[in-house]
């Protein structure tokens, strides 16, 4: 089973400040998940290693992490959690929806949005498992590939409930969601060390989005379904750019990514908001 671990950075609201919202998270294999945490827990120093990670606390050295001071020593220990996830070893995968908000229809619910695109892709993900294994495709019924997407739930109750209801929906009676086992589970952030490193991948790629930052970017976007892990799977596979136009300037993914010059991002990951349903994109409150 593939366990997907998804969190936010941003926020969606249209009266925000934030220009963008990226909605993604890590998906790693079940048998490797004691191996990961273990490595992860051993990167984080004893003095933290009982708080919740939070991106911009890292970074800022606020709150638990105000010892790091700002600067070097919280920017080492954020390389050494990164540094965890990329050995391909380990086979995590990163699935990332940044969405532009600017010029989007005032009706437009950017989360639901967001999580239906994640919710396909990682369905599309375990269906390409099952079908590239010869041993998947001979499995029985028993030992094939399925995926639980599992969220942060310590939110305000309605922006709890418009995520439950968008990952849940759908669910009976269509096949193609079969392969997603109760379609995602919710658990306290607090609580799940897999949920705070889908925090720090998302502020990796706002930063990137909003600041152009470009200290991690390259070295997660690796990790991106598609990237070169899987010389026949597309990257829109993994990430996509939902916009009214295309980014100003292109995203510093790096690793011999090629962009499209006409949209500044890996081709096919550019996808314009008017090809969104609008009857699916309306604000569900």
């Amino acid at each position: 089973m593939r366990l997907l671990y998804v969190d936010e950075s941003g926020d969606e609201q249209h009266e925000s400040s934030d220009r963008f919202f990226v909605f993604g998270g890590i998906a790693v294999a079940d048998h490797r998940w004691h191996e990961l945490r273990e490595k992860l827990e051993g990167a984080i120093h004893p003095l933290i290693n009982k708080h919740e990670l939070h991106a911009s606390d890292l970074i800022g050295a606020r709150n638990a992490f105000h010892y790091l001071h700002r600067g070097s020593r919280a920017r080492d220990l954020y390389t050494k959690l990164v540094d965890v996830l990329v050995p391909k070893l380990l086979g995590v995968s990163v699935f990332i929806v940044i969405l532009d908000k600017q010029g989007f229809p005032i009706t437009f619910d950017a989360r639901f949005v967001a999580a239906m695109q994640l919710r396909k892709a990682f369905r599309e993900h375990i269906t390409r498992i099952q079908g590239e294994s010869p041993s998947m495709q001979k499995a029985t019924i028993a030992c094939q590939e399925y995926g639980l997407v599992i969220c942060d739930k310590h939110k305000k109750e309605r922006e709890f409930q418009r995520l439950y209801d968008v990952l849940h929906s759908e669910q009976v009676g269509n096949p193609a969601n079969h392969r997603l086992v109760e379609t995602a589970l919710f658990m306290d952030s607090r609580r799940s060390r897999m949920i705070q490193v889908a925090d720090l991948i998302c502020h990796i790629f706002f930063q990137a989005a909003a600041r152009g930052e470009q200290s991690f970017l390259h070295r997660v976007a690796s990790l991106l379904v598609g990237s070169g892990n899987s010389p026949h799977v597309p990257l829109t596979s993994g990430f996509q750019y939902i916009a009214a136009a295309p980014p100003p300037d292109p995203l510093p993914f790096g690793n011999g990514v090629p962009v499209d010059p006409k949209t500044n991002l890996p081709s096919g990951c550019y996808v314009p908001v008017e090809k969104i349903d609008p009857m699916r994109a309306a604000d569900r409150a």
